[in-house]
């Protein structure tokens, strides 16, 4: 990326160039013919920083700081060429940690708090992550173990 004040477009951009060729004048061989520019404005980019196959041409994957041992990364549109313009979103099994009235971690405080982590300055990244989902494992275990008493019960009456 560069910035382009030429005049015609005074902004950040990212030149995309590309060479042509063609025959020669005896229709024989391919030579050299040119370079074709093309300036793109980043901020008309948006990226993706969450994790993509290794086919797919993206400079920023893979680069988001989720856990992806408890979360599931998802791109949020809307956010030109920002890092952080992702959601951590917590996988089955675990849960949102804090009562905020969300139930994702977003990718701009993971962003900022690695960044003072990596400085040395005290950072909550290490606790920006999904907890195991405190679910009503015993309840349903109850639940499981009443149910096959009353199929005992009945099985027993029924001979």
């Amino acid at each position: 990326p560069h910035f382009s004040c030429d005049g015609s477009v005074d902004a950040w951009v990212v030149t995309y160039v590309s060479p042509f060729f063609g025959l020669d004048s005896l229709r024989t061989k391919l030579e050299f013919r040119g370079v074709t520019t093309v300036d793109v404005p980043l901020n008309r980019l948006e990226i993706n920083q969450c994790a993509n196959n290794f086919t797919l041409a993206n400079a920023f994957k893979n680069t988001a700081r989720c856990d992806y041992f408890s979360t599931t990364c998802v791109p949020q549109p809307g956010f030109p060429f920002l890092r952080g313009s992702y959601r951590c979103l917590c996988k089955l099994g675990f849960e949102y940690p804090h009562a905020d009235g969300k139930f994702w971690i977003e990718g701009s405080l993971l962003e900022l708090e690695y960044e003072k982590k990596i400085a040395g300055i005290f950072s909550r990244f290490d606790m920006l992550k999904c907890r195991v989902s405190q679910g009503t494992t015993r309840q349903s275990s109850y639940l499981s173990l009443i149910f096959f008493v009353i199929i005992s019960m009945i099985v027993t009456a029924a001979k």
